[in-house]
């Protein structure tokens, strides 16, 4: 048995012992999982960034092109952020690192079955140091389509940009989580995006999570990692 088959069976065995998680199929390679995920049709999809008859992001890309549609957390040993952003670009819902504890594997599971994004928080320190390094943002199109965001929209934004549930946002605005989908549905529509994925990618690239309010030009927030 190889490393990856060990692995695959221990997380297997972890995530059947869930009382709200049920493991409806395992594969060895993506041509098994492409296979297994359109009999199966799971709601959630673990794969490799690297499989070992293709690649993993052009999987998820592939897996989400098809009408099920399931989410996708990719659990892999690459901590490059290329990886990440294609990943995130190709329509996942998480991206986590082998190293991270079995607790957070599972909390990022159940926090994608309820909508929201995950990357482990390495991944997202990375981030945001990198877009620190960066020159100040222009006007462009897609900044000026920000600037239709309402304050509220703008700091829900802010808050799916690192990955918090619908439950996570409500419970740090004071709102009800009723409210909260619907500020997420206004985002969505405002900014033409497809899911919240996307609209994690897009507050990432804008750098709105180092913004400490709404608009262009503002300081960071004091508490940005």
């Amino acid at each position: 048995m190889d490393d990856q088959e060990f692995a695959r069976r221990g997380l297997g065995l972890v995530l059947e012992d869930q009382p709200d998680i049920e493991v409806v199929g395992e594969a060895g390679n993506g041509a098994e999982a492409m296979s297994l995920a359109g009999v199966l049709a799971p709601e959630i999809v673990l794969t490799e960034a690297r499989l070992p008859d293709q690649d993993g992001i052009e999987m998820t890309r592939n897996l989400l092109s098809r009408p099920a549609r399931p989410k996708v957390v990719i659990v892999t040993s690459f901590d490059s952020e290329d990886y990440l952003v294609g990943a995130l670009q190709a329509g996942a819902s998480g991206y986590l690192l082998k190293s991270t504890k079995v607790e957070e594997v599972l909390h990022a599971i159940r926090a994608v079955a309820e909508g929201g994004a995950v990357i482990c928080p390495s991944m997202t320190q990375r981030l945001i140091h990198r877009m620190r390094s960066r020159p100040p943002l222009e006007s462009s199109v897609e900044d000026r389509m920000l600037d239709t965001l309402s304050d509220r929209e703008f700091e829900v934004l802010r808050h799916i940009s690192v990955g918090k549930t619908n439950r996570e946002i409500a419970k740090e605005m004071g709102l009800t989580t009723a409210t909260v989908k619907s500020h997420v549905s206004s985002v969505l529509a405002k900014l033409r995006l497809r899911d919240r994925v996307q609209a994690a990618l897009v507050g990432y690239e804008a750098g709105v999570t180092l913004r400490g309010s709404h608009g262009n030009g503002h300081a960071p927030a004091s508490s940005a990692l």
